[in-house]
């Protein structure tokens, strides 16, 4: 595939370049959504406020479709990705619906090198230690940003660990969410990883200030202020 971009301020042509390292990133239980994740590998050139970046990395080639369904009722999506070498790759992900039980959380790690895709899926946790003040969004819903967040998952054979420091450039426009970067420091069983270049998708559509709560009123709380985050037009 090409990608291309004339213009000004920004302007990029990309050649991307899938592998058969495919990961179904999202299925739920009902069939209304699915979610699917190829490897690539991603080369050329952007141009941005008269800086010129050369692009040769990998990266996550995408696709999902959903039925024609008004509202799907998740109310907290998280998907991030880190390159941890010129041939591994790692995903996160965590979907949470309106009483914040955990649908889905996963982690995945890629390796073009041996051709290789595990998944990691039970007991994922995905932990938020600090938060910016809450903001409101250009659509009017208050939500809060993750600045200090981890990962972690273990078993027998595998340990992972995940701690995150967000760069403070998170950007609305992801259905009712952000994207963003982060710096981070990756621990797989032995070895470490360390990098400033992670990447972030956030929504978090949860009932208000549900942060802010204690254990019993996180009980007790009535769903409010719901939007739909996933649904096909």
């Amino acid at each position: 595939f090409t990608f291309i971009r004339e213009d000004p301020e920004l302007s990029a042509n990309i050649t991307i370049t899938t592998t058969n390292l495919i990961s179904h990133f999202t299925k739920l239980k009902l069939p209304l959504f699915d979610h699917w994740s190829l490897l690539c590998q991603c080369k050329g050139q952007i141009k941005y406020n008269n800086q010129h970046y050369e692009i040769n990395t990998l990266g996550s080639f995408e696709y999902a479709r959903a039925v024609n369904f008004p509202y799907i009722p998740l109310c907290f999506f998280t998907y991030q990705i880190i390159n941890l070498s010129s041939s591994k790759q790692m995903l996160m992900a965590q979907i949470r619906n309106n009483f914040n039980q955990i649908v889905q959380s996963r982690i995945y790690i890629r390796n073009l090198e041996l051709q290789q895709s595990e998944m990691f899926e039970k007991n994922v946790k995905f932990l938020t230690h600090r938060i910016y003040p809450a903001i409101t969004t250009p659509n009017g819903h208050t939500m809060y940003l993750p600045r200090e967040f981890e990962w972690q998952y273990e078993d027998d054979n595998n340990k992972i660990r995940v701690f995150a420091q967000s760069r403070g450039d998170f950007k609305f426009g992801l259905a009712a969410g952000y994207v963003g970067s982060f710096q981070y420091h990756v621990q797989i069983n032995d070895e470490e990883y360390s990098g400033e270049s992670g990447y972030c998708e956030y929504i978090d559509c949860r009932p208000l200030n549900w942060q802010e709560q204690d254990k019993t009123e996180k009980q007790t709380e009535e769903l409010a202020n719901n939007m739909p985050i996933l649904a096909k037009k």
